[in-house]
């Protein structure tokens, strides 16, 4: 789980409308910096995010905390492409046992919607929901 989610170029493998991701920067073991541009259908434009993640490996080896925070100025903005800023997420990796594994995920944009909420938030969700069953389904194949 945490190779999957600490290659950016598997993002694109499982993550809905993710034309480009790439390590921009590892400057640790345990940090790196990455880039994702993501194409949109209408009516929404494209959007690209730069990150910061930092894995903290929880004790005895039961998991681990992937922390994710946007850096806007480590990538030049593109022409026509809309740059995500304020973001923060984290990935919470906790072993159970018995080969089960328990994995949440939460995010937060503090940046104002760019359409009503009542109409963005349930596509985002629907995203964010199919984005999961896709990394679900890409892990029990290997």
């Amino acid at each position: 789980v945490i190779q999957a989610l600490s290659d950016p170029q598997k993002s694109k493998c499982w993550m809905r409308n993710v034309s480009n991701a790439y390590l921009v920067d590892k400057p640790t073991n345990n940090t790196w910096y990455s880039y994702t541009l993501f194409s949109l259908p209408w009516p929404f434009d494209n959007k690209d995010m730069v990150t910061m993640s930092k894995i903290l490996f929880k004790e005895n080896a039961q998991g681990a905390t992937i922390e994710i925070q946007s850096k806007e100025n480590v990538v030049p903005q593109k022409n026509n492409v809309q740059r995500l800023k304020n973001y923060k997420a984290t990935w919470d990796i906790t072993v159970k046992g018995n080969g089960l594994i328990a994995i949440s995920f939460t995010a937060i944009s503090l940046s104002p919607p760019e359409y009503p909420r009542f109409i963005q938030d349930p596509i985002i969700k629907r995203t964010f929901s199919q984005n999961l069953l896709n990394l679900m389904e890409m892990l029990s194949r290997q």
